[in-house]
């Protein structure tokens, strides 16, 4: 399921999604839904993006709005989330399914604008025991540095996002919105997994 863009600098955060879900491969591929925004916004300083197998992101993201809808710690919250995915997601391995998942989260955390991104890893089915089932990753801009991260699905060139954002001479929201605008009317081209309707959250500092 997809790709979501993330860019920040010290006083705003933007996400953006596509709209497809679809499940399937290249043998049997079916679109699920075409208008699908998988971006929450859990309160006016936290949002959430998501990608990958839909069911068990929308679990984890489900639970938080569910529960923790008003909380603003966005530490305390990613490690409810990345808790909450490791339970998901060793259901799904227990049950002999195979699943992705790629979440971000991020926002206002004390002052400061920060996003921090979990991604699951290719799971072996033959070992009995793995420390972690994600990579995590922390971003914090700073200055004039523009924080980015793209979760894509296969066969999506990992460096799309830096190359386009390269050619940028201005990181102002407008000017991001529209290289990632651009970054998925690319990617669409090279996966069906991924379509040009466009969703997207912004949050200031």
């Amino acid at each position: 399921m997809s790709l979501i863009l993330i860019a920040a600098m010290e006083d705003y955060i933007i996400m953006m999604s596509d709209g497809r879900v679809s499940r399937g491969n290249d043998n049997e591929f079916h679109i699920l839904d075409d208008n699908y925004k998988k971006l929450l916004r859990l309160n006016e300083t936290i949002c959430i993006g998501y990608g990958g197998s839909k069911e068990p992101c929308v679990e984890v993201v489900d639970y938080l709005k569910m529960y923790y809808k008003n909380e603003k710690d966005l530490d305390k919250l990613f490690n409810l989330l990345n808790q909450k995915a490791g339970n998901v997601f060793g259901n799904y391995i227990s049950k002999g399914i195979k699943i992705k998942m790629q979440i971000v989260i991020g926002g206002i955390n004390k002052g400061q604008i920060k996003f921090k991104t979990i991604k699951s890893i290719d799971y072996d089915f033959n070992k009995i025991y793995i420390k972690s089932y994600f990579t995590t990753e922390e971003h914090i801009p700073e200055g004039d540095t523009l924080s980015y991260c793209m979760m894509n699905p296969d066969g999506i060139e990992d460096l799309l996002f830096y190359k386009l954002l390269c050619r940028n001479t201005s990181f102002g929201v407008d000017d991001i919105k529209i290289t990632m605008k651009e970054c998925i009317d690319i990617a669409s081209e090279k996966s069906r997994t991924i379509n040009k309707n466009k969703f997207f959250e912004v949050i200031r500092r």
